[in-house]
């Protein structure tokens, strides 16, 4: 289930004051549980779906394609033909 898409022409100055309504919301949900007219449904969130700028946006991480930018390894990127090859 979707539960939200956000965009804009700008990236939030602040990714706590962004991020912090949704986390508040969530954890009420993991905690409580939603009713969905007289039964009590228990929410997990199963995944956070971004784009690569996002991700590392939200992760306050180096660029996507910054020299250290691969965030499964330790392994540095090579520019090679206006490609960034890890």
């Amino acid at each position: 289930m979707l539960v939200g898409a956000y965009c804009g022409y700008t990236k939030p100055d602040n990714i706590e004051q962004y991020l912090r309504p949704l986390v508040t919301e969530i954890n009420e949900l993991h905690e409580r549980g939603l009713m969905f007219g007289d039964k009590m449904v228990h929410t997990k969130l199963r995944m956070f779906v971004a784009d690569s700028p996002a991700r590392c946006f939200v992760n306050a991480t180096i660029s996507f394609v910054g020299k250290h930018s691969c965030l499964k390894c330790s392994c540095v990127g090579v520019h090679e033909a206006n490609k960034k090859q890890f």
